[in-house]
């Protein structure tokens, strides 16, 4: 599998495979029939990439410290 790849999931339930494709560096996208899991789903998602748009603390240790 390449990076930025689209993997698709044509019945996405609670949407874990997109999920697991953000964490793996790719895209996803699914679809789903019942719209109580698709809410559930949509909800996983976006807090999925709110988890990866915050620092670590790693990221914060290559900042310089001023003097």
């Amino acid at each position: 599998m390449e990076s930025d790849e689209l993997i698709f999931d044509p019945f996405g339930g609670l949407m874990t495979v997109p999920v697991r494709a953000l964490k793996l560096g790719r895209r996803g996208i699914a679809t789903e029939l019942n719209s109580d899991y698709f809410r559930d789903g949509v909800g996983y998602l976006k807090l999925e990439e709110s988890k990866m748009s915050e620092p670590t603390l790693f990221d914060l240790a290559n900042i310089p410290m001023k003097a």
